[in-house]
């Protein structure tokens, strides 16, 4: 059976969302196919980025809408809980897609070393570089050793309307970063009864990497704007001390106040 693992979405919440990107990126492909053939004649004179963008962004959004019609139909069919079928449709969108980057934007692929994936079980962490890495398990595990995968995703990846229709069905984990227990223990029961043939595939990182995210990341420190609140409730738990209360109204002192080396300079206690 197709579970959604680590995901408390709502009928309603997933309906609501799924009304709004189908559409939009329905709308995005009837633009985009409209602009493909001027892409297409700019690229064919030698044009940059922009027409390979544009491009590519056709074929894009036209995998999204032959994903979502063949999901469509597994549903009509009453093959919406048929795990093969919906693993197979995803390794065709991702293959597909990778085959189309690497002829617009002239990329090439050396692999090397990929026969540690056999036999499975096996857990693959994934290095998240670039755009182009979040397609290489398929294109390497799926598509050259047959292993199917658990992901591990990050929430907003909900708003791509083929991961949401066709993620929800197989088994994923779509969480928030920097989430507590639950989404931890979420993502490592996508490890549990893992087959010979399957795997259990996350980005530790959890966003792309940079030398600066590295550094940041060793040095335990959070990233800008954001404190990491269990430790500051625990420092501050070893540094402020309740006021001892007055015994009687006479005795009573205006004590200044107490200084929090959790608070952040201007802030209210």
């Amino acid at each position: 059976m197709a579970t959604s693992v680590g995901l408390d979405d709502a009928w309603l919440r997933r309906g609501l969302r799924r009304s709004l990107t189908i559409p939009l990126y329905a709308v995005g492909w009837a633009v985009a196919l409209l602009l493909a053939p001027f892409a297409a004649v700019e690229l064919a004179l030698g044009a940059g980025v922009a027409a390979r963008l544009a491009l590519f962004g056709a074929v894009f959004l036209s995998y999204e809408m032959v994903g979502l019609a063949a999901a469509l139909w597994l549903w009509i069919t009453l093959r919406a809980n048929d795990q093969a079928a919906h693993a197979a449709l995803r390794r065709w969108w991702a293959c597909g897609l990778f085959r189309a980057a690497a002829r617009v934007f002239a990329l090439e692929l050396e692999v090397a070393g990929d026969d540690a994936a056999e036999p499975g079980p096996v857990v693959v962490l994934v290095r998240h570089a670039s755009l182009a890495d979040t397609l290489l398990p398929e294109v390497v595990l799926a598509g050259r050793h047959g292993l199917r995968r658990r992901y591990v995703l990050k929430r907003e990846l909900l708003f791509d309307p083929c991961l949401d229709v066709v993620g929800q069905r197989l088994r994923c984990a779509f969480i928030r970063r920097g989430s507590g227990e639950s989404e931890r223990a979420a993502s490592a029961a996508l490890g549990r009864d893992l087959g010979p043939d399957e795997g259990a595939l996350i980005y530790p990182e959890g966003t792309r990497a940079t030398a600066e995210k590295r550094a940041r990341a060793l040095s335990g420190s959070p990233p800008p704007g954001k404190r990491n609140d269990s430790l500051a409730r625990a420092r501050c738990a070893r540094c402020c001390r309740p006021a001892p209360r007055a015994r009687s109204r006479c005795s009573r002192r205006r004590r200044p106040p107490t200084r929090c080396c959790s608070r952040t300079p201007g802030s209210r206690a």
